[in-house]
């Protein structure tokens, strides 16, 4: 198979506070096996003496993440890891690398990367990789002087995101509409057209439903109803 999209996100911040570093003295990455191959992770923390230290393979954690909402089922997953030697005044470096298997053809995906967080930021690189056959697309909101540099070579893409210094960012208002950016981020695409997107899975599905015997499975789950709503409510 083919080695899809590849995402790599590099950030270096300074904690600045105790509880911050109670709270956030770690990383989390999420990922979809389905979709996605696990993620590899470094950092490094450099403390206020100059003295560096590198994240722990060892450390590293593996497990089901937990959802959002109760009534979601998935088999998401999360990395943790926790920072060594975290303390007020470090300097942290992450770089994260995920994989992105291909789907199916006309396939794509949308994901969303946020520049800034709640300690001051002092470089954001955003990497993404790809095939030069699949498409990039992209929006940039809330950062007006973020000029990505796309580079194309031995049949692959490269777009780099690069920003410099972000003050801390504050809670964004609350009950903001969904079109109003809340905070810095890059929302990136691949896939040609939902049209294609669409008429590729319908293909998938008709495959797999093209051999069985659905008006037998129907009329024995319709039987007896005569109302619309109990038809449409059967099974």
């Amino acid at each position: 198979m083919p080695r899809g999209m590849q995402l790599v996100p590099f950030i270096s911040f300074i904690w600045c506070s105790r509880s911050v570093v109670r709270n956030n003295g770690r990383t989390l990455p999420f990922w979809d096996p389905w979709r996605q191959e696990r993620p590899t992770v470094r950092a490094r923390i450099i403390s206020s003496d100059s003295a560096s230290h590198p994240l722990d393979e060892k450390t590293t954690t593996d497990a089901p993440a937990k959802e959002t909402q109760d009534a979601v089922f998935s088999n998401r997953r999360v990395l943790r890891a926790p920072l060594p030697s975290i303390a007020s005044g470090s300097l942290v470096e992450e770089e994260q690398t995920t994989n992105e298997n291909p789907l199916f053809a006309g396939a794509g995906t949308v994901e969303r990367f946020y520049f800034g967080g709640s300690v001051p930021i002092e470089h954001t690189r955003l990497l993404l990789d790809a095939p030069s056959s699949v498409p990039i697309h992209y929006a940039i909101q809330l950062l007006p002087d973020l000029n990505p540099q796309r580079t194309e070579s031995d049949g692959r893409v490269r777009m780099v995101f690069e920003s410099g210094h972000i003050d801390a960012i504050e809670e964004a208002e609350p009950e903001l509409s969904s079109d109003v950016a809340a905070y810095p981020s890059v929302t990136f695409s691949t896939g040609n057209s939902w049209q294609q997107a669409a008429e590729e899975y319908a293909r998938i599905v008709d495959r797999q439903i093209a051999n069985a015997d659905l008006e037998s499975t129907v009329a024995r789950l319709i039987s007896g109803k005569k109302a619309g709503d109990q038809k449409i409510g059967s099974g």
